[in-house]
């Protein structure tokens, strides 16, 4: 067995957010990690390639064993812009790339019965309920589903914590992604 630690990037482009995360795991135990996330709107194309480098450099990292990517729901270029990105690193890092919900990447920030939406537009949201404990989806409650918010307020649990619109967080992209992975 290896001692070299196992190390994922977690790249999120489905909402008007741009996140990245990161994870080294040693033994089972995690022994570094970081996430950063910004306001870009539609930019993710623009931008993504010049905040991904100065991220990396943050971690000194010049590559990864696994990359979650957040696959959505949400913006259809967004998430072809990280799709793309996170399969063309897999390739030239030799490294694995596995799809995670967008929306449980939200969800994975917290603890407890996590609503999450995000807006669809027209009074639609992508919206899901989730079990989370210790940062790990236990369970899904409600499916992923575009409805109108009216129908998943009645669908959501009344003492769920609910995220609306929240940024996804690229470290709890990372974390899913790695025990996709196991």
């Amino acid at each position: 067995m290896s001692d070299e630690p196992i190390r994922v990037l977690g790249i999120e482009t489905s909402t008007t957010y741009l996140s990245f995360g990161w994870l080294e795991v040693s033994t089972g135990i995690v022994t570094r990690s970081a996430s950063h996330s910004a306001l870009i709107g539609r930019a993710h194309s623009e931008q993504i390639l010049g905040q991904l480098e100065t991220f990396m450099a943050a971690q000194s990292a010049t590559r990864a064993d696994v990359i979650a990517v957040g696959v959505g729901p949400g913006s259809y270029t967004g998430v072809r812009v990280g799709v793309s990105l996170a399969l063309g690193l897999a390739r030239g890092w030799n490294a694995s790339a596995v799809g995670v919900p967008s929306l449980e990447a939200i969800a994975g920030q917290r603890d407890g019965v996590i609503a999450v939406t995000l807006d669809a537009r027209k009074g639609m949201v992508y919206s899901a309920v989730y079990r989370v404990q210790d940062q790990v989806i236990l369970e899904t409650l409600v499916e992923i589903a575009k409805r109108p918010l009216e129908e998943f307020a009645a669908l959501a649990p009344p003492d769920a914590i609910w995220l609306r619109d929240a940024a996804p967080d690229g470290l709890a992209l990372a974390r899913l992604g790695l025990a996709a992975q196991q």
